[in-house]
């Protein structure tokens, strides 16, 4: 039976985004924060979300810093590269449904502008001027 080895934390080279070209920070990870972060990405890539979106989602809601999310996710593009090619074309998809369903909805208001309304019919009483 081998021993379970406690995996040491992991020192990542990253440059911030807002530090000057070549100024870089060594950051601790532990692996399991490593996995966390990841696991969050994957959680946000089942709702079809964008980089960008997952980015600011992750630094919102979990404190996440925006280097850190890059680079987990610079490294599951490189371990999953087909699966990020068809991610990409669901999100286009995705644009060009919800762009598709603003100009539907922007038609159909057009229409309704354009369109008069029925005129109310009046009721014809008939009186009986014969008796």
């Amino acid at each position: 039976m081998s021993a379970k080895r406690k995996k040491a934390p992991l020192s990542v080279s990253v440059t911030e985004p807002a530090a000057p070209a070549g100024n870089q920070a060594q950051v601790q990870l532990s692996w399991e924060g490593v996995k966390a972060v990841q696991k969050k990405i994957e959680r946000c890539l089942e709702l079809y979300m964008t980089q960008a979106e997952i980015v600011t989602a992750l630094q919102v809601q979990s404190k996440v810093e925006p280097s850190l999310t890059c680079l987990v996710w610079q490294k599951l593009q490189e371990q999953n590269p087909h699966f990020f090619h068809v991610y990409d074309y669901y999100l286009q998809m995705k644009d060009h449904v919800t762009a598709f369903n603003y100009l539907v909805e922007q038609q159909a208001l057009i229409q309704n502008e354009l369109t008069p309304e029925p005129k109310e019919h009046k009721k014809v009483v008939e009186i009986d001027i014969t008796k």
